[in-house]
């Protein structure tokens, strides 16, 4: 998931930022992360930002989640004059340069950050079964509100009208909020 050249200007991106801190510098580097997410979340095209914290305070590895609207606007972000002073502060407070891994559409349903100690990947019935629950209500709702709408189109055009909808809403926000409300179940800790 590395930054790559397959990444259009106009892909919405996820961008997976992992930091290992210096255990010292803890408290300081979480009012740095509520700093640069507050001015990050006034700049055009950003969309959300979860942080997933450490398990280990003896190993302070922080996974943090960025989405923009579009690749383009985190590039404008991240070589803002806004991000120049938080990005120069991140420098006292890492063990190590971040990893940086650009995902754009559905890549990171069920994908984890690289570390260590991997997380294993949860079952295919247990992926399969949050999909479900994502998938079935929304359909239901898509085909309830579109049906008056598209009617009187032929069955193929109106079903691919409800699958790019269906599409976009998964990719965001559905899924990402689903994975995140099911992640004790999907993950469970050892």
């Amino acid at each position: 998931m590395a930054e790559s050249q397959s990444l259009r200007p106009s892909d919405p991106i996820t961008v997976m930022i992992t930091d290992h801190i210096k255990p010292e510098k803890a408290a300081a580097f979480e009012r740095w992360l509520t700093g640069i997410n507050n001015a990050r979340s006034d700049f055009p095209g950003f969309l959300s930002v979860d942080v997933i914290r450490p398990e280990e305070p003896t190993d302070p590895q922080y996974v943090i989640l960025v989405r923009f609207d579009r690749y383009d606007s985190f590039k404008t972000w991240q070589q803002s004059a806004a991000a120049a002073p938080w990005l120069t502060q991140l420098h006292d407070f890492v063990q190590q340069e971040p990893d940086f891994q650009y995902a754009s559409g559905l890549e990171l349903w069920f994908t984890r950050p690289q570390q260590e100690r991997p997380a294993r990947k949860p079952p295919w019935w247990k992926q399969v079964t949050v999909s479900v629950l994502a998938v079935y209500p929304l359909i239901l709702c898509l085909n309830w509100g579109l049906t008056p709408l598209l009617v009187k189109l032929p069955r193929l055009v109106a079903t691919l009208i409800v699958v790019i909808i269906l599409s976009g809403l998964l990719a965001y926000p559905v899924m990402p909020f689903v994975t995140r409300l099911f992640q004790p179940w999907l993950y469970p800790r050892p």
